[in-house]
């Protein structure tokens, strides 16, 4: 009778070898920098009053709540940004 456990356990432990490896690699996929993101909300918001001051939108600083400080280091950075890009 040992002979049988042992070989349905040998089975057993070679049917979920499959699905345990999967189950391991889909979640190092899914939680891999899983708190990355690009751009968050607040930036966003900044960066669109930032690209509008530099297409020449002259009411962009005044709608921002904060104070203009925060829109114009962001349009100096993406002016500079800009100038190195285009002058390669």
């Amino acid at each position: 009778m040992a002979p049988k456990v042992s070989s349905f356990r040998g089975a057993l432990h070679k049917q979920l070898l499959g699905p345990a490896i999967l189950i391991v690699i889909a979640a190092f996929f899914r939680f891999f920098n899983l708190s990355y993101a690009e751009f968050q909300g607040d930036e966003v918001a900044v960066l669109h009053k930032a690209a509008a001051c530099i297409q020449g939108r002259q009411d962009a600083l005044f709608l921002h709540k904060k104070g203009p400080a925060e829109i114009l280091v962001s349009t100096c950075c993406m002016e500079l940004a800009t100038i190195t890009v285009l002058d390669r």
